[in-house]
C-alpha cells in the first residue's frame, strides 16, 4: 500500500519567474500523499538535501525553493544533474522490494537528458553511475516541465524512458501529471532476471507484453 517518491526541484535551469509554478506542482504532490506512502523533497543545487520521508521537512524545502539559486553553467549543471540522480538512488537502495518514483520537476535537459550516444560524451561517467544507480534502487525517473506549454519537444529515448519513466509536457494541466504519478507509483510488477557474467558499462533490457494496445514503462538500460 505504501507508495516511495522523491520530488527533485531543479532551482538552477528554471528561471526566476518559475518559482510559485514550482512549488505549486511540489505541493499538488505532498496533497495527495496517503498516510502509509514515503514524500521526499531534494532540491538540485543543495547538496546535503537527503532524502528524508519527512513530511514538515518536504514542506520546509518547498516554501524555501527558489528558482534559479545558482546560474545554470551548461554541461557542468548536467554533470550536476546526473550526480544527483545517482546520490538519491544510492539513499534508496537498502529500501528494498518496492519501485521508488523520482520525479524531476525541471528543465528538460537536466530531468531528461537525451543523449543518442552517451559513451562517446564528455558526460558518459555521470550518465553510466546514474545507469547503475537507478536500476539497483528500482527507480524510475518522471519528468514535470513547468514551462507547460511553452516548454521543449521532446527530441528521444532520454533518462526518462531508459528508466522506465514518463515525461509530461506540453501542457499546463500539471494536475493531471501528478495523478498519473501518484497512480502509477502504487501500480507496478519487479522483475527479477539474473544477468549475463560479462561486465559491461551498459546493458539494454527490452520487456515485452502480449496484450494489444498494451504500452510498458520499462527500463530500458542498467549499467555495471
Amino acid at each position: 500500500d505504501a507508495r516511495s517518491l522523491v520530488l527533485l526541484l531543479d532551482d538552477t535551469g528554471i528561471g526566476p519567474t518559475g518559482t510559485p509554478v514550482v512549488q505549486d506542482i511540489a505541493r499538488m504532490f505532498l496533497s495527495l500523499a496517503r498516510p502509509a506512502d514515503t514524500v521526499s523533497v531534494v532540491r538540485l543545487t543543495h547538496h546535503d538535501d537527503e532524502v528524508v520521508a519527512d513530511r514538515l521537512l518536504a514542506v520546509e524545502r518547498i516554501d524555501e525553493y527558489r528558482a534559479r539559486s545558482v546560474p545554470y553553467f551548461g554541461r557542468e549543471t548536467i554533470e550536476e544533474s546526473l550526480q544527483a540522480i545517482t546520490r538519491i538512488s544510492r539513499q534508496l537502495e537498502p529500501v528494498a522490494h518496492r519501485r521508488k518514483v523520482l520525479v524531476c520537476v525541471g528543465r528538460r535537459n537536466l530531468c531528461d537528458l537525451y543523449l543518442p550516444a552517451p559513451e562517446d560524451t564528455l558526460v558518459w561517467p555521470y550518465w553510466r553511475d546514474a545507469m547503475a544507480a537507478t536500476a539497483r534502487a528500482n527507480v524510475a525517473i518522471y519528468l514535470v516541465d513547468p514551462a507547460g506549454v511553452s516548454g521543449g519537444v521532446d527530441l528521444g529515448y532520454g533518462l526518462v524512458d531508459q528508466t522506465g519513466g514518463a515525461d509530461f509536457v506540453g501542457s499546463n494541466n500539471f494536475a493531471r501529471a501528478v495523478n498519473m504519478i501518484w497512480d502509477e507509483a502504487g501500480h507496478y510488477y519487479l522483475l527479477g532476471y539474473t544477468p549475463v557474467p560479462r561486465k559491461r558499462d551498459i546493458h539494454t533490457i527490452d520487456v515485452k507484453v502480449k496484450r494489444d494496445g498494451a504500452h510498458v514503462h520499462a527500463r530500458r538500460q542498467r549499467g555495471d
